[in-house]
């Protein structure tokens, strides 16, 4: 057993130098085992000894500090370049190369609230870069040149955000580590509406935003740029609307509105609202419809229609459906096939009357008509038979023949007098004959195309014609309904009759009777056959009674043949024997052809050769 003869320290037999001191112990070890003790004798020597053991201690300790500087260094360049910007952006460029959307998560931000970019934000982005090649390249350039800056001495502080367009570098620096953004600038998308009610949503059907005011806008953001999805939806009482809208951003302010050519509709009607009507919006019923005001909105395209149906006296009316494309709809009936059918019997009426009144001179049955109508009637008739007074022979024709109802009523409403009114285009073929010499067959087909706008009342439950409408210019519709009048011509001649022919008037009389009897059952109107039957007779009233039971029977006839047999002078009058052949039309729909002779009585009254009695 040996001691360190410096510190005391138990050493084993083969050890040098002591453990806890390092002084070299093999001189002075006690041979005996005991632990040696300190004299005075070796104080110098223990001294020098002490110097050397304290330099070698610190020998010791001075590598310790080396090696471990050493990794501290050593940790602190590999710290450095793992955390280098240039690391940093190399990785950003990459994950932007290969589309790795997920690794750029928590690196993006927007520039001017910091808030981190999601990851579907990033995509749209990304997406936007590499939309160009060279877009993409100045990109990558440029955070790359932003990183080198940072390395470079008292680039730390280096402030990019006018560096770039659209995003920078930002270093963001800790104790041991610092760290790395990307920030983008972002873009704001300014929505605009009028329309209260309208829901703005996004591509994942977030709903944004609900328009509270007609005039009203809203701001998206912040966002990238690049291509995105936005839905605007509108229910309402009128139209429910729905527009999918991708819109690109390109900038750092956009303004976007939905194409919903949508605003508040006044429905313009000019007549009495006095019957049951419906209004139809794109095929459902309006409740509570409002006329003359506005309503709404509606779509102002052909997506949005509007019909408007009234039931009146004489049939329903329709303006059909048309569609809402100003902010303005006038409602205006259409003339559908079932009223041109009306108005054309009442025209059929209205030129059998103004034939027979020429015929006659007697205008006294066109005594329904508005003054003016009647009176430039009555002027061109008489200026025709002033003819008749100066010449001794004159011929003198008139007639109605194909005439078209056009589809579009030019007006409608109630007059001063309250009645109900259309005013409808008409083109009429019409002959007029004023000649010296007897007309051949041409002439008698030369008929002349007449515009007019013609008034038509409704009176008494039916429509009559009183009166025309000077309007400039004609109307544009292609659209008719086409119509023959088939009464027959009126042809006048002034010669002097001689005592011979005096039967030959009778036997025309008695036909003209005949062919106007059936025209009148089928208007109803005893007065187309009235100048052939003498006033007070009873064959008046025989015929009056008549016309009125079969035509409220509904009952109509056709002339199939008629045929005088004989003309016999019976003092004052004559007896005329017919046969005459008729079809009847029941209103059931049947009918049945009858064959009739009878015996007239014809008198003489101021030149006329009228009828009194039928046998």
């Amino acid at each position: 057993m040996k001691f360190c003869s410096e510190c005391g320290t138990e050493l084993s037999e083969s050890t040098a130098f002591c453990s806890n001191c390092g002084k070299e112990v093999g001189s002075s070890t006690n041979q005996q085992g005991e632990k040696p003790t300190t004299n005075g004798a070796n104080r110098q020597s223990q001294t020098n000894d002490g110097i050397g053991v304290f330099i070698k201690k610190h020998k010791q300790l001075l590598s310790i500090g080396l090696g471990v500087a050493l990794v501290i260094l050593a940790g602190y360049f590999t710290l450095s370049f793992i955390n280098s910007s240039e690391r940093f952006v190399n990785g950003v460029v990459e994950a932007i190369e290969e589309d790795d959307y997920e690794s750029l998560v928590g690196t993006m931000y927007f520039s001017d609230t910091e808030e981190e970019i999601s990851k579907n934000e990033i995509e749209i982005y990304i997406d936007y870069i590499k939309e160009n090649a060279n877009h993409l390249d100045q990109v990558k350039r440029g955070l790359q040149e932003q990183a080198e800056m940072i390395e470079q001495e008292h680039a730390i502080s280096q402030d990019f955000s006018s560096y770039a367009e659209e995003m920078y570098l930002v270093k963001r620096e800790g104790f041991l580590k610092d760290s790395y953004q990307i920030h983008v600038i972002p873009s704001y998308i300014t929505v605009e509406s009028t329309m209260d009610g309208l829901i703005l949503s996004n591509e994942s059907e977030e709903e944004l935003h609900t328009f509270s005011t007609h005039e009203s806008t809203f701001e998206v953001g912040p966002t990238v740029r690049g291509f995105h999805q936005f839905t605007f939806t509108y229910e309402g009482e009128w139209m429910q609307l729905e527009e999918e809208r991708e819109h690109y951003i390109a900038g750092k302010a956009e303004h976007i509105s939905p194409q919903f050519d949508v605003d508040y509709v006044t429905f313009k009607t000019d007549f009495p609202m006095e019957y049951e009507g419906k209004l139809l919006v794109d095929g459902t019923e309006v409740k509570e419809p409002v006329f003359n005001e506005q309503m709404g909105p509606f779509l102002l395209d052909e997506q949005s229609t509007v019909q408007y149906d009234v039931d009146f006296p004489w049939g329903t009316m329709s303006t059909g459906e048309q569609p809402i494309d100003a902010a303005t709809v006038s409602l205006n009936f259409e003339l559908h096939q079932a009223f041109a059918d009306q108005l054309a019997e009442a025209l059929q009426n209205h030129y059998e009357t103004i034939l027979t009144s020429y015929e006659t001179r007697d205008f006294i049955l066109m005594e329904g008509m508005n003054a003016g109508l009647r009176d430039s009637y009555e002027y061109d008739y008489e200026s025709m038979y002033r003819a008749f007074d100066r010449s001794d022979e004159w011929y003198s024709g008139l007639h109605y023949k194909d005439f078209q109802i056009y589809s579009r009523l030019t007006n409608f409403g109630k007059d001063d007098q309250g009645e109900w009114f259309v005013v409808v285009p008409v083109a009429e073929d019409k002959m007029v004959i004023n000649s010296y010499d007897q007309p051949d067959a041409s002439e008698l087909e030369d008929y002349r195309k007449n515009h007019t706008f013609y008034q038509l009342n409704f009176r008494d439950d039916e429509w009559v014609v009183v009166d025309d409408v000077p309007r400039f210019g004609f109307t544009s519709e292609k659209e008719t309904y086409d119509y023959t009048y088939d009464g027959e011509v009126r042809l006048l001649e002034k010669e002097e009759t001689p005592e011979e022919d005096v039967e030959k008037v009778v036997q025309v009389s008695v036909g003209k009777y005949i062919e106007h009897l059936v025209e009148a059952v089928n208007a109803g109107d005893y007065s187309i056959v009235s100048p052939y039957i003498l006033s007070g007779s009873d064959l008046e009233k025989d015929q009056q009674s008549l016309v009125e039971r079969l035509h409220e029977a509904g009952t109509t006839e056709e002339l199939v043949s008629s045929e005088v047999l004989s003309v016999k002078e019976d003092g004052d009058s004559w007896k005329v024997d017919t046969k005459e052949e008729v079809t009847i039309h029941y209103d059931s729909g049947e009918s049945e052809t009858n064959s009739y002779e009878w015996t007239y009585t014809v008198v003489e009254e101021d030149g006329d050769y009228l009828l009194s009695t039928i046998e």
